[in-house]
């Protein structure tokens, strides 16, 4: 069955490019190395990261497992929920659409909910995987 198109659905939080370049960071800082984005291209880098089976695309399950770790990397006070000031760049209009209880934050699962929709909307040819060009095309 089709995913809807980005058209249909609503907005993520952080666009695709955008999640995948957080994860790339945060991971280059959680593991305490030289940053990996100061040595090669964002997006590559980014990809390569969340595509963890080296396949040259990223599927549902790579790209939810990213979002969760860009989740708990966001989490700075470690209370299991995201505030809109733990985001950076977030449009509050979408943090809110995101807050499906509407208590003011996000649990894990609100989170990958809705960012899981960038992920479909980004998926233009519908084979459930995500290629560099899907990504780099992809506007919200």
């Amino acid at each position: 069955m089709r995913v809807p198109h980005a058209r249909d659905a609503r907005r993520p939080i952080l666009s695709s490019r955008a999640t995948l370049a957080l994860c790339a960071a945060l991971l280059a800082m959680a593991v305490g190395g030289p940053p990996l984005l100061a040595q090669t291209n964002e997006a590559d880098a980014a990809f390569a990261l969340t595509d963890r089976n080296q396949d040259g695309m990223v599927d549902a399950e790579e790209y939810r497992n990213r979002l969760v770790e860009v989740f708990y990397f966001s989490d700075k006070d470690v209370d299991g929920v995201l505030m809109i000031t733990e985001l950076p760049g977030a449009a509050p209009s979408e943090y809110a659409a995101a807050d499906r209880n509407g208590d003011g934050k996000l649990s894990q699962e609100e989170f990958v909910g809705h960012q899981m929709q960038g992920f479909s909307g980004a998926d233009t040819n519908g084979d459930g995987k995500l290629s560099e060009q899907e990504v780099g095309a992809w506007k919200p």
